[in-house]
């Protein structure tokens, strides 16, 4: 007998009870949490500040940018004496650029730092990084080690492979944005999605389908790492604790490093509401998805997917920008000056 849920009779003509669709009542029950669930969800809910931002910008920067290195690779190498041509001119801008350096410090020390100051200051931060990140291309095409052709060999193996991991990641980032969309976001779910291809796998082979998980699971951590030095705490007029590869300071990485723990917390909780069936009954499950969820004064951020809105807002928005700004040039008036074609 069916006694909360509506009655429907299938094709072939058994009566079910169907729960979601019928007359089931509700009821509110109040249980007090403990200290150490209350701090997850308060930690949780900060995190989410961070994630929706960082891994917003992230599905769509990691790879994103990793297909438009492949496309802006050098195709070819350059001679010793084009190599020793484009040196000195990178020298001679150095050079420049210590002058500058110079002035300004004279400065500093004769009227001060006003708004001039200031602005001469920026313009010289931003030659800086034009000028390493020209080396670093120049680099690319003059490989200077014992085999130079073993060096030239590996760099353009290192450039497919992220053509190989963009593509995988544009597929990934498509299936998050499914899941939330099919799963997360209507009520009751379209389909299980990803849940079934979890289950399926793991009815093939019992590691297919864990392994697969925590593919889904470890790709949110890199989108999250991607968009902290994509984005990193940028307060509009200038950027805290900057992060870029072999050249970040301890104490920027460390605070750029609690920033990604913070927004674990809610990649934690996003995945254990968007594979919430096939972690059934697990202890990440049960503390994520069945209390924080429910946590007075907080309830309603999760109930009404606030924080999943404003992740598909970052991702929005981050793609219409990239897509606009185009790839990154470090305003090089020629792309030749560091690539041959």
């Amino acid at each position: 007998m069916c006694k909360y849920g509506a009655m429907r009779t299938n094709k072939n003509g058994v009566v079910q009870c169907d729960a979601i669709n019928g007359g089931l009542p509700t009821y509110i029950w109040k249980i007090r949490l403990s200290f150490l669930v209350y701090i997850i969800a308060v930690v949780t809910t900060i995190g989410w500040l961070l994630f929706m931002v960082f891994c917003g910008a992230g599905l769509v920067a990691l790879p994103l940018d990793m297909i438009r290195e492949f496309l802006g690779r050098p195709r070819a190498c350059i001679t010793k004496s084009e190599y020793m041509t484009r040196a000195k001119a990178l020298g001679n801008k150095a050079k420049g650029i210590m002058e500058s350096a110079a002035k300004l410090r004279k400065e500093d020390r004769e009227v001060g730092r006003g708004r001039k100051w200031r602005q001469n200051y920026r313009l010289l931060n931003q030659e800086v990084l034009v000028l390493e990140e020209e080396e670093k291309q120049l680099d690319l095409v003059y490989p200077q080690s014992t085999d130079p052709d073993y060096a030239w060999a590996v760099t353009v193996i290192i450039f497919y492979l992220k053509l190989l991991f963009g593509v995988v990641g544009v597929g990934l980032s498509i299936c998050w944005l499914l899941q939330i969309l099919l799963y997360i976001f209507v009520y009751p779910p379209v389909t299980p999605f990803l849940n079934t291809l979890f289950t399926d796998l793991d009815n093939a082979f019992p590691l297919f389908g864990t392994v697969a998980f925590g593919i889904f699971c470890f790709y949110l951590i890199a989108c999250v790492i991607k968009g902290a030095t994509k984005v990193g705490l940028n307060l509009v007029v200038f950027t805290v604790h900057p992060m870029k590869v072999g050249a970040t300071l301890m104490s920027s990485f460390l605070f750029n490093v609690a920033l990604v723990l913070l927004a674990t917390q809610a990649a934690i909780q996003f995945c254990a509401q968007a594979f919430e069936l096939y972690a059934n009954n697990s202890a990440i499950q049960k503390i994520w998805g069945g209390q924080i969820d429910y946590v007075m004064g907080l309830k309603y951020l999760y109930r009404l997917h606030v924080f999943y809105y404003s992740l598909y807002a970052c991702v929005g928005i981050t793609a219409i920008y990239l897509i606009v700004r185009g790839p990154d040039r470090w305003k090089r008036y020629k792309v030749e000056d560091a690539y041959v074609v």
